[in-house]
């Protein structure tokens, strides 16, 4: 008999921060999120989810004897989670063509934990829209883009004071950002 369990954002956050960075027998956990959590959770909850494993428990990682394994998948559940990191892949094959929700990583667009778009199938990729992020006291929020743009007219700003400091604002937004500028 498997148990099933109804979280809220805290008690998910609890659960994910005993896992980061432990034992190999916990980094399916990633997997978890990735796969049965996110699509549960609502706009709102993804982003609570993203800010606070990414202010709350990036620190695991830090100092020069960290096991970069448990850090990669960290950073892939980070980009599920981003919410400038999601797109509408449209794939197609000899007999049919589909759409699928996607976020990007290492260059490939990822529909679950280990599965990607195949490069050869994907006929287009369209980032989805994101919000405005209110983090008025993020140390990098001039680099960040979620932070200067909003990507449709309208779309409002987060709701909420966000009093905290993030140092490594978004960094895969930077380098998503990046990466389409070198493409120009």
């Amino acid at each position: 008999m498997a148990a099933k369990l109804t979280l809220d954002k805290f008690r998910l956050m609890w659960l994910l921060e005993g896992a980061v960075g432990k034992s190999h027998l916990r980094w399916d956990i990633y997997d978890m999120f990735v796969n049965d959590v996110f699509p549960q959770l609502s706009e709102d909850e993804r982003e609570f989810i993203y800010a606070y494993a990414k202010r709350d428990l990036s620190w695991h990682f830090e100092g020069e004897y960290v096991d970069e394994t448990p850090h990669e998948y960290f950073k892939q559940m980070l980009a599920r989670y981003n919410p400038a990191n999601q797109y509408n892949v449209t794939v197609q094959n000899d007999e049919e063509t589909k759409t699928v929700e996607a976020y990007l990583w290492n260059g490939r667009y990822y529909v679950g934990w280990t599965n990607y778009c195949a490069p050869e199938y994907i006929v287009e990729a369209i980032h989805m829209p994101f919000k405005l992020c209110g983090n008025l006291y993020c140390a990098s929020r001039v680099k960040c883009l979620r932070y200067r743009e909003q990507i449709h007219e309208g779309e409002k700003e987060l709701k909420g004071t966000r009093l905290f400091a993030c140092e490594k604002c978004d960094l895969i937004i930077e380098q998503i950002e990046n990466k389409d500028n070198n493409n120009k």
